[in-house]
């Protein structure tokens, strides 16, 4: 008697979705390519308006940045100008054309390490890239004067080149160079905005340290020494460029805990806050003021400058944070939560902000403003296919994972992956969470949510490759088991 294997019902219902999901994400990447092309090709020498990009252009005549600021970037639109002389374009295009390369080098570099040891994964890896970039939030970054495309491509850059370093099969040589190439861009992006110091300091550090206690062979260590060793170089010297180049501005408030907390805990309910206060703060400060602070983020700065340059202004802006906490504790709280969710998981808070499922920020609404405001309508169409591609991207992604038999073992394989890519999410959302209570703006957000599109877009490709390949997709004992006559057996 023969033992036969053949698919039950359900796995052939199986395939049909997830090759129906492939279809209509193959659809969706072409459409989206399309528009996008045309959407980038319409907006090629189109300046969005950001108050951040003036400043920018000004910093690049002198090569003189405040606090706030890296030089690396005034220091880019420089050799940008320069460039454009070269090739008869006009500077933004110039940077236009050095963002969007950066940002396919970026999603290439993490996308080539998922998708590695399948056929043709260098050719696939270049298609998940440029369609990552024509994203339409992650394409508007990279056609504006500001330094969230950069600091997204390089934060994808240096934890794909940590990745590789901490790998199992890395030789020293190879870990040499890729920590050589983290280090670059940890300099690189550190000098570009003050926060990325922060950021790459700590997913460096974790990432050194998971090498050392998973992996305590002798090869491991020389690998963590080799680390430390540029660590402490990159580290040291992006300190050492932005205090070479930075001019203190009294016209912005210090970036310190006392101008922090306030920012994070006050905003948006100092007239909520304002009958608690005391005397000596109304003194100071009116119900006029606190009404204004309210309507808009921008004003927050303004009100704390004026404040801390006043005799004892720290003391009253303390003040007014620690009021805030004591009668609105559950607010500050509930509201710092929900701003760092929104930092964690920006590709569902942005369409579900677009489309008011979600109440809409004021930074999401000034983003997709400024996306609007040469072609309306052929943005209103590249957000709409952009969204239609999340979604079918997101049923092939749930398909391929509701199928893999061991799904627990992928994660482990990559191991290392996982974890700098959580620790560099996690990061950032901290930062800004913590830091500032202006609703999770979307532009901060741009590192995270570019490589959460990778990580999508790779397992996309992945969950294609199955169905290529008619691997199965069920444990046998889910099969059918068929009982079939030997020839010289008869049937009754």
């Amino acid at each position: 008697m023969i033992l036969s294997v053949t698919p039950t019902e359900p796995q052939s219902l199986k395939n049909k979705l997830g090759i129906a999901s492939s279809i209509l994400v193959v659809m969706t990447l072409l459409a989206n390519a399309a528009i996008g092309a045309l959407w980038i090709y319409r907006n090629f020498n189109f300046i969005p308006v950001y108050g951040d990009t003036s400043e920018y252009f000004a910093f690049s005549k002198i090569l003189v940045v405040d606090q706030y600021r890296g030089i690396f970037y005034p220091a880019v639109i420089r050799g940008a100008s320069m460039l454009s002389e070269v090739f008869a374009i006009t500077p933004q295009a110039m940077i236009y054309t050095i963002q969007l390369f950066l940002a396919v080098v970026a999603a290439f570099s993490m996308c080539a390490l998922i998708l590695r040891n399948r056929p043709y994964a260098r050719a696939v890896s270049l298609v998940v890239a440029i369609s990552v970039t024509l994203n339409p939030l992650i394409a508007h970054f990279c056609m504006s004067v500001l330094t969230d495309s950069l600091a997204a491509s390089f934060t994808v850059i240096f934890s794909a080149a940590l990745i590789r370093a901490c790998a199992k099969d890395a030789t020293t040589k190879q870990a040499f160079i890729h920590f050589s190439i983290a280090s670059l861009t940890l300099t690189l992006m550190s000098s570009l905005r003050v926060d990325k110091l922060y950021l790459s300091i700590a997913v460096f550090v974790i990432a050194l340290c998971a090498l050392y206690l998973l992996r305590k062979d002798k090869l491991s260590i020389y690998r963590v020494l080799i680390g430390l060793l540029f660590l402490v170089i990159s580290a040291g010297s992006a300190i050492a460029i932005k205090n070479a180049t930075t001019v203190y501005n009294t016209q912005r408030p210090p970036l310190d805990f006392s101008s922090m907390a306030f920012n994070r805990v006050v905003w948006p309910r100092l007239t909520e806050v304002y009958p608690y206060l005391s005397d000596a703060v109304k003194s100071r400060i009116t119900m006029a003021d606190a009404e204004l602070f309210d309507s808009h983020a921008n004003y927050v700065y303004p009100l704390l400058t004026r404040e801390l340059a006043k005799p004892d202004g720290k003391k009253t802006i303390d003040t007014i944070t620690q009021t805030t906490i004591k009668y609105f504790p559950f607010q500050v709280v509930a509201n710092t939560l929900f701003d760092f969710t929104k930092y964690s998981l920006p590709n569902l808070q942005f369409p579900l902000e677009e489309y008011n499922i979600l109440p809409k920020s004021v930074a999401t609404s000034w983003t997709i403003e400024r996306m609007e405001m040469l072609r309306p309508l052929t943005t209103k169409i590249y957000l709409v296919i952009g969204l239609i591609q999340f979604i079918s991207i997101g049923l092939l992604v749930i398909w391929f994972f509701s199928t893999q038999v061991r799904a627990h073992r992928l994660f482990k394989e990559n191991s290392f992956l996982v974890l700098i890519v959580l620790s560099a999410v996690l990061t950032n959302s901290s930062l800004f969470a913590l830091s500032a209570g202006m609703q999770a703006h979307i532009r901060y957000a741009i590192p995270t949510y570019t490589i959460i599109q990778i990580l999508l877009m790779s397992a996309a490709m992945l969950a294609m490759y199955r169905l290529a390949t008619g691997r199965s997709m069920q444990a046998p004992l889910e099969a059918k088991k068929i009982i079939q006559p030997m020839p010289h057996e008869k049937l009754l």
